[in-house]
């Protein structure tokens, strides 16, 4: 169980991001440009040209399951559950879905097939299938040091925070990080491929890169940029720790939701990202609608290929506002 101290931060960090999947990936064209149903098949065109920036995993999938729920597809917001589902998500996470949003008869499909008596039959199939991609191995291991991470910090739940509570924290996140950089230079590194989300990876990955150890941080980033790991893996810490200060290092954040929020180094800004597998910040900027920083400069050959993009955005707009 996630303490709650640790929610409260992930979730005010989360909520900076946007709601849930929705708003916090810039490609999410089919929640934010396109409303009406008669756009849906440009949208998911979108969704997928723009979807090579991410790994196909619950995260990737729960982005076309919120636009097509949110245009009452019923239909195709159910195969994409079930996407979410097959790709790692969690019974829990299953559960938190609104599916009171469904109608009645994808409702009762949802209880039957997903809800009830799912979840060993899942985990089977996830870790122990020979056709599916699992690694149990390493499922186990992360979810170890998982536990480890939250019973130092449930502490602070009962006791309330000290210098000893926090020293603690501190030798645990040591001996984790340890134990995890011997486990992948044996093993190999633990990836969104080989574990579900009960495994909490991006949570452990988290409190880790908090004391940017290069041999992790380069693991880390080498597997977001083929797309192994979501680029959120290297960047939440970096950009909490920025947002204190209401800057931001890679342009991370629901930039429309911020205001006098400002560049560590717009210059370089896309090199930083393109090292993490993420896209420009002009192409985020087409999907947040968020002015470009001073001193950023939009490539010439980006500015063509989003000609078109570009034209439907400000005709949905002009929709919208009638």
């Amino acid at each position: 169980m996630i303490t709650k101290t640790f929610f409260l931060f992930f979730f005010l960090f989360t909520f900076s991001f946007g709601h849930t999947q929705v708003e916090k990936n810039f490609h999410y064209t089919c929640f934010q440009i396109y409303k009406s149903k008669h756009l849906l098949g440009k949208a998911l065109a979108h969704h997928t040209a723009l979807g090579s920036y991410v790994p196909k995993n619950y995260g990737y999938y729960s982005l076309a399951f919120y636009a097509a729920l949110d245009l009452k597809d019923y239909k195709l917001a159910y195969k994409y559950l079930l996407k979410c589902v097959l790709t790692g998500m969690t019974p829990a996470e299953s559960r938190n879905f609104e599916i009171n949003s469904f109608d009645s008869i994808t409702q009762q499909a949802i209880k039957t097939q997903l809800l009830d008596n799912y979840y060993s039959k899942h985990f089977s199939k996830f870790y122990c299938s020979k056709n599916d991609k699992g690694n149990l191995l390493k499922y186990t291991f992360a979810k170890g040091l998982f536990l480890k991470d939250q019973e130092a910090r449930r502490l602070i739940d009962i006791l309330g925070t000290s210098k000893d509570i926090l020293n603690n924290i501190n030798n645990v996140d040591s001996l984790n990080l340890d134990t995890l950089n011997k486990f992948i230079k044996t093993y190999g590194m633990i990836t969104d491929n080989d574990v579900s989300r009960d495994a909490n990876l991006s949570v452990l990955l988290l409190h880790l890169r908090r004391y940017k150890n290069k041999y992790l941080d380069s693991c880390i980033a080498t597997n977001c940029r083929v797309g192994n790991l979501h680029f959120d893996c290297f960047t939440y810490a970096d950009e909490q720790e920025a947002l204190e200060d209401n800057k931001t290092i890679y342009g991370a954040i629901n930039l429309s939701k911020i205001t006098n929020i400002r560049f560590v180094d717009p210059m370089l800004i896309d090199e930083k990202r393109l090292m993490l597998g993420m896209n420009t910040l002009f192409e985020q900027s087409l999907y947040q609608n968020f002015i470009l920083p001073s001193g950023y400069k939009v490539p010439e050959d980006l500015k063509k290929k989003y000609e078109k993009i570009i034209k439907e955005l400000r005709l949905s707009n002009d929709l919208n506002s009638n």
